[in-house]
């Protein structure tokens, strides 16, 4: 099995933080979870620290979550970015398409809908876990 993979977790909103980062944690996968209340705070961590998976909600004080992908792909360009939005995909897609998102998460999110997309992008990048 490969190293600990680092997800990122970003949402303004403290309780989205809470429960998406405890279902993270009991899907028992070899990852760490870092979370951010902002994009701001997010691409410092991402400067800081390797990451290997980021989730972002879209809609974020100062730096937005497409914006913040844009930041990171320049960085990482093959980081999995998973986004998440109160305000539907849809209307998304083109920037999705240009910064090869690989899943938009409406909310509610659904907890095991999420654990299953997370798990499909660690499996589709890293193969190995």
């Amino acid at each position: 099995m490969g190293a600990r993979k680092r997800i990122l977790l970003v949402d303004d909103n403290s309780q989205v933080l809470f429960v998406l980062q405890a279902a993270l944690r009991r899907m028992n996968l070899p990852c760490d979870v870092e979370t951010a209340q902002n994009g701001r705070e997010a691409f410092q961590l991402v400067e800081a620290l390797p990451f290997d998976l980021l989730i972002t909600d879209i809609r974020l004080p100062g730096i937005d979550g497409i914006t913040l992908t844009d930041l990171v792909r320049s960085r990482t360009p093959q980081m999995p970015v998973i986004w998440i939005t109160a305000y539907g995909c849809h209307g998304l897609r083109d920037d999705a398409a240009r910064l090869c998102v690989f899943r938009c998460i409406e909310k509610p999110v659904e907890v095991d809908a999420f654990r299953q997309i997370v798990q499909q992008a660690i499996l589709a990048s890293f193969p190995d876990v």
